[in-house]
């Protein structure tokens, strides 16, 4: 079974008129929110083989703050078009993965992934209506076996995790 996993940076320094938003990194808070996210679910980021990172400073920095938990043979793409994306270009992307790959995880923003993840919901009949916090993950199973012309009825949400779950 393939397993979609996104994860929302950590909480990042507030923005402002001197600040060019894709260069905003982490905040101590985030850092430890990440940490702390990281210890509760080990075995979740020890199944991780491939990470498609939006290309900022803070989503880096969150990869940064979980590769202790990463298995060693992991795989990293940084991808541009995963800041300020849609829904549908971390669908593509996704799509675009080799099947080799069993589980993936999507280092992103909002309110592209609360978007994804209330979008599979509804789809299911869930009435989930939650935001993704910062430094939070969304985890899908996907229906079939190949990422492949993946679309957001693929995949079915089985929990969202947060630091302070």
């Amino acid at each position: 079974m393939k397993i979609l996993l996104t994860l929302r940076h950590g909480d990042a320094i507030p923005g402002d008129a001197n600040n060019i938003d894709k260069q905003r990194p982490l905040s101590e808070k985030g850092k430890k929110e990440l940490k702390r996210l990281r210890k509760q679910e080990p075995d979740l980021f020890q199944s991780i083989d491939l990470i498609l990172c939006s290309s900022s400073i803070r989503t880096r920095q969150t990869l940064d703050c979980i590769m202790k938990g990463l298995p060693d043979r992991i795989m990293i793409c940084y991808l541009d078009n995963l800041y300020d994306s849609s829904v549908d270009t971390i669908i593509q992307e996704v799509s675009l993965v080799d099947n080799k790959f069993k589980s993936i995880m999507v280092i992103g923003h909002n309110p592209e992934l609360t978007t994804l993840m209330n979008r599979v919901c509804e789809y299911q009949g869930l009435p989930l209506d939650k935001s993704m916090t910062t430094g939070s993950i969304s985890e899908f199973t996907v229906k079939n076996e190949s990422w492949e012309k993946l679309i957001v009825q693929d995949l079915k949400f089985m929990r969202l995790l947060t630091s302070k779950n």
